[in-house]
């Protein structure tokens, strides 16, 4: 299955994606910033809760 040789080339093999987003920033940002900026958390509280755990 597909999900399954992605998992294999990305974490056994270390093989990089085709494609990867890409983000640039000026100066300084926080790691809660970052998530939600990259759209990886709907919000910076959600980054900082999910940090914590």
């Amino acid at each position: 299955d597909a999900a399954e040789q992605e998992f294999i080339n990305r974490f056994q093999k270390g093989a990089m994606p085709d494609e990867m987003p890409e983000f640039t920033f000026e100066g300084e940002i926080g790691l809660a910033t970052l998530l939600k900026e990259a759209g990886l958390v709907p919000s910076t509280s959600e980054a900082i809760r999910s940090a914590q755990q």
